[in-house]
């Protein structure tokens, strides 16, 4: 075997090796394109409460979908159950009894949630947690929980 053979063999490994590594790369490539372009199309619905623009003690729930893609088919779960109004359950508003079959990016609803008074103190400290399922348009299913603490917004009615 002559060194030109050699030197043959060593270029044979190097280049067998580089196409390993290359073929590796490159299916690691594949997998954050993958992620990528499922982050562009996935939906993210999100829970928030603040106080009304129009000022006062009261707070509004706003629910949003801040991801790229639609979100479908939403339900929600509300526990312990919240009483927004006097002798009024949350889960009984039509919203969260029936969902919503379609929230597309960037879409809102936004209602009134309750209102910070004396009189309502004792339902505004209580913590209660809202459960959105929803899924998008590649059928992925997510399930999120948003815990809303008024205590937060204790003395906005003040302002």
């Amino acid at each position: 075997m002559g060194a030109s053979d050699v030197l043959l063999m060593i270029f044979s490994g190097i280049v067998a090796l580089s196409t390993v590594v290359y073929a590796f790369l490159t299916w690691r490539l594949v997998g954050e394109t993958k992620k990528v372009r499922l982050a562009q199309t996935e939906p993210m619905v999100s829970v928030t409460h603040h106080p009304n623009e129009k000022g006062g003690p009261y707070i509004d729930l706003r629910i949003k979908n801040v991801g790229a893609g639609p979100a479908l088919d939403i339900t929600f779960e509300i526990e312990p159950e919240f009483e927004y109004l006097q002798g009024k359950p949350l889960s009984e508003l039509h919203l969260f009894r029936t969902g919503l079959k379609y929230l597309g990016p960037g879409d809102e609803r936004r209602f009134f949630l309750t209102r910070l008074e004396e009189d309502r103190r004792a339902e505004a400290e209580k913590l209660f947690e809202i459960r959105v399922s929803y899924r998008g348009t590649f059928g992925r299913q997510k399930t999120v929980g948003f815990v809303i603490d008024l205590s937060e917004w204790h003395g906005i009615g003040q302002l």
